[in-house]
């Protein structure tokens, strides 16, 4: 569970990747994001105050209570994917019994991918590409596709339509045989992707039924009606050319409670509970532009978000979402707290191509070309060059790279108690320097601390193999059959 002792300092420190709640000391960006760029989580849409000791608290406290709501499975032993991770929810957010569904989503590409192919197209020939059915599946897309938990029941929608008209737009195959091709290897990848999120869910809750699936093109006309409506309903003009409305005031509302109900995969009394990373409910405010700088370009995902929190919130009885709410947990980042998938390569990460050969003793970062928007940028994407932690007796956790990718990962058992292995061994590096160092000449004061950090160097090292061996396990387990 989540540690709220000394969130202040810790957020400081930042000696630990964070959201990883084996550590008090991995609180850290994702709450100040939570807090900054405000969203569907909070409750307003734009929250300006800097996260304070008080506010990081209830959201860690907020997030006990909630994990032990998605462990009450009746079944000894049975973990969470997003438990340990998990951030915040929907306020008033609460379900009886059993009788909750939680939903999440396969985005057929990542942003970084999307990148590529908006830059015309960067994937090396595009017939090769399709044909290839969109390339290999990385970790992100499974581990940001939903939480894991065996409480009540689990769904999830393949954007198979939305996505294939997407690529093929962004790949210029526009007349029918071109969308009809990217249309079936979007389908394809979304396939392989989501028989790799049902292994997870196996591994990490075995005899727990199998998520759900829907897709898209089952329920799109529904989809497109209600949305259409509930944008009508709340007084927002609707732009036919924003197709991406049928995902951000579609998918994110009770307008996909109701198409999921009368699809069949919802129960008439169950709680619809949207379970994704914290990503999909606090994006930048109407405030910024599109990078994310000062600007005046207002957002209509933004404007509906406002509109939809003030005339309809989560879980409040007599709203429209009365019976829907929304559970957020960290997706897979950088040690600065960038989201993995936005701005790195899947052949950085273990996908279905590389996992049986995969060094989790090397861990990426991106060297960012100085100058211009480093997320949009082509010259960034094409030349991207990459420098990598490789030490993995490194005491100091966020230069890691065995700690960084066990963070990475859905946190099992194992991986878990490894991992806290290592944050014990971090911690009484520092400790014992600090004791042993207190008085001491400058000279005599390094000798004594590069003594003790060869020790604990040494004693880290050895837990970092158990946690890459854990880490070969997981992966293996779960793409073993996508080769």
């Amino acid at each position: 569970m989540v540690n709220t002792n000394n969130i202040g300092s810790t957020l400081a420190q930042r000696d630990a990747l964070v959201g990883y709640a084996v550590d008090p000391s991995a609180l850290g960006r994702v709450e100040t994001q939570l807090f900054v760029d405000g969203g569907l989580l909070t409750g307003e849409p734009d929250i300006n105050n800097y996260p304070t000791d008080v506010n990081l608290a209830k959201v860690a406290d907020d997030a006990n209570a909630l994990v032990a709501k998605l462990n009450q499975t009746g079944r000894p032993g049975w973990q969470t994917f997003a438990g340990q991770k998990l951030m915040a929810a929907s306020k008033g957010l609460t379900w009886s019994g059993d009788q909750v569904t939680f939903a999440g989503g396969i985005c057929t590409l990542s942003p970084y991918e999307s990148g590529l192919l908006r830059d015309g197209p960067g994937v090396g020939d595009r017939e090769t590409y399709v044909n290839q059915n969109l390339g290999p599946v990385p970790v992100t897309q499974v581990f940001e596709a939903i939480g894991q938990t065996a409480v009540g029941r689990s769904v999830v929608v393949l954007e198979d339509e939305l996505w294939g008209s997407k690529v093929a737009t962004l790949l210029g195959l526009c007349d029918e045989a071109g969308k009809e091709r990217t249309a079936e290897a979007a389908k394809n990848r979304n396939d392989r992707a989501m028989a790799v999120t049902q292994r997870l869910r196996q591994l990490l809750l075995p005899g727990a039924e199998p998520i759900q699936v829907v897709r898209d093109s089952e329920v799109m006309a529904d989809l497109r009606e209600s949305t259409d409506e509930f944008l009508g309903q709340l007084g927002l003009p609707v732009d036919l050319n924003d197709t991406y409305r049928y995902v951000y005031a579609g998918m994110y509302s009770s307008v996909w409670a109701g198409v999921l109900e009368r699809a069949g995969y919802l129960p008439p009394n169950d709680t619809l509970v949207i379970y994704e990373p914290t990503k999909h409910f606090t994006t930048v405010s109407g405030r910024y532009g599109g990078s994310g700088e000062p600007g005046s370009r207002e957002v209509p995902e933004m404007r509906f978000r406002g509109q939809m929190l003030a005339q309809a919130p989560f879980g409040v009885t007599g709203s429209a979402n009365e019976s829907v709410g929304l559970i957020g947990y960290v997706e897979p980042l950088l040690p600065n707290g960038r989201r993995f998938s936005n701005v790195m390569s899947p052949d950085t990460m273990p996908n279905s191509s590389n996992y049986q050969d995969f060094d989790f003793g090397r861990f990426p970062l991106p060297s960012f070309v100085p100058g211009g928007d480093t997320m949009t940028s082509k010259v960034w994407r094409r030349g991207q060059q990459y420098q990598y932690l490789d030490t993995t007796g490194d005491t100091v956790l966020n230069r890691n790279p065995a700690f960084l990718w066990g963070t990475f990962y859905p946190p099992t058992p194992q991986l878990a108690e490894r991992l806290q292995k290592m944050v014990k061994i971090a911690a009484d590096c520092r400790s014992t320097s600090r004791l042993r160092t207190e008085g001491l000449a400058p000279a005599e004061r390094k000798a004594v601390s590069a003594e003790i950090r060869a020790r604990s160097s040494a004693e880290m090292a050895e837990v970092a193999s158990t946690v890459i061996a854990e880490l070969e396990r997981i992966t293996r387990a779960m793409f073993k059959e996508e080769s």
